[in-house]
């Protein structure tokens, strides 16, 4: 994956923030309110914004990029339209506070902020062209070739555009294969905000963008065609043992069934975790998570601390399987076992593979999965922090020793001190 850099300059309370490197693991912890979730949304807004086919769109338009006012004009062969690549980043970050705002419903937002393309994409971005005749002298069909660096599309001139202009599509196209190594590597993009659970067992008409959007990515999972989908069982085993079920949809309604017994119940009647957790059974059973982007706020959310260690195996499963994932979290529960995936990998990279029989024999007497593990070169962890009363900031964190827990440390502080204290009056 080629870097997409990202700067916060001022986004609500952010007032300044480290450079955001994207990575396959994207972590924000720190206090509420302090603009994790925003920074989880504007790292997902790049996975977004390739696959939407309108929003590109309207840089093209808006700089006067109107393919059929521009076709006349070609002819043979040569340079379709020429833009910057500083352009389309300006565009870029004003767009991602837009969508900011779209998603949680405040289009007065404040920010600015900085996204940069990989090194990869050209300072100048020239859009070639090439006229093509086909058939006979009485049924002669005019195709035109648009192209960039090692991607064409091609266009009847007889067939008309969808709404998406040509531009807009071929470049979206190109910046995916730019930024993950091949075109076809990315192709959906799921949110999952938190009390995402009611919107599958009551009759909500969403609002917000987030849930919309969580809306639509839920009823496209359901719609699936799972018998396309390999699913991996230990990802499977997983999500059942910390449902402790399985989740179906039937007629349009939800149901909920226990290992244990063969007895459906409506999903409204489970617990508020079953709920929660219920869109991750459509995303595993129905999708290739391989070619996903996945935000989801709070994946430990109504979780007992056992199942917060299971949900982290869970990311570790998806990111094992290739998706992208974009976390906030408040719980230390579902970081330490993160980090202790992390340093199983360093175990199993010490080792080599000349010792795995000795690498077995650690995770056989530990009882671990010789198979789940992360690369902590697949992680970014970011810490939200109280600057002062008004504003935070964010600090990247050293991925060295895991996750660090920077964030819960005064909470832990003060609750010994609290206890030493009543435990010396008592």
């Amino acid at each position: 994956m080629n870097t997409v850099k990202i700067k916060i300059h001022r986004l609500g309370m952010i007032q300044e923030s480290e450079e955001i490197m994207l990575n396959k693991l994207m972590i924000f912890s720190g206090e509420s309110g302090l603009g994790k979730s925003y920074l989880s949304i504007i790292c997902n807004y790049v996975f977004t914004v390739l696959l939407d086919d309108k929003r590109i769109d309207s840089f093209f338009i808006k700089k006067g990029f109107d393919f059929n006012k521009l076709r006349p004009n070609y002819h043979v062969s040569g340079t379709a339209i020429t833009f910057s690549k500083s352009e389309f980043e300006e565009w870029l970050s004003n767009d991602a506070v837009v969508w900011l705002g779209y998603m949680i419903g405040n289009k007065n937002v404040n920010g600015s902020i900085s996204i940069t393309l990989p090194d990869d994409v050209p300072d100048v971005i020239k859009m070639t062209y090439d006229e093509e005749m086909t058939g006979l002298d009485d049924n002669v069909e005019v195709y035109l070739k648009l192209g960039l660096p090692g991607l064409t599309y091609r266009i009847k001139d007889s067939g008309g555009i969808n709404d998406e202009s040509p531009f807009a599509f071929l470049f979206r196209y190109y910046l995916i294969k730019v930024i993950f190594g091949d075109f076809k590597n990315l192709n959906k993009c799921f949110i999952f905000p938190p009390s995402r659970g009611p919107i599958l067992t009551e009759n909500v008409e969403p609002t917000t963008g987030m849930y919309v959007e969580y809306k639509r990515s839920i009823m496209d999972l359901v719609s699936a065609k799972p018998d396309t989908i390999e699913v991996s069982e230990r990802i499977r085993g997983i999500l059942q043992k910390i449902l402790d079920g399985r989740v179906s949809r039937k007629d349009g309604q939800y149901f909920y069934t226990t290992n244990n017994s063969d007895t459906e119940i409506p999903l409204s009647a489970s617990a508020a975790s079953i709920r929660e957790l219920a869109p991750l059974e459509f995303l595993i059973e129905n999708t290739d998570i391989s070619k996903s982007s996945i935000m989801m706020d709070e994946p430990e959310a109504h979780l007992h601390p056992l199942k917060q260690r299971m949900m982290a195996d869970i990311m570790a499963c998806l990111l094992i399987g290739g998706a992208h994932i974009q976390i906030t979290t408040h719980s230390d529960y579902f970081l330490r076992r993160l980090n202790e995936l992390v340093m199983q990998f360093k175990i199993f990279e010490r080792l080599g593979t000349d010792k795995l029989d000795e690498y077995k024999k650690i995770c056989d007497d530990l009882e671990l999965d010789k198979e789940l593990f992360i690369n902590p070169n697949m992680v970014s962890a970011y810490l939200i922090k109280r600057n002062d009363k008004n504003s935070s900031i964010v600090i990247k964190q050293d991925m060295i020793k895991g996750v660090p827990f920077s964030s819960f440390h005064d909470a832990i502080n003060d609750s010994l001190t609290m206890r030493y204290e009543l435990e010396k009056l008592l």
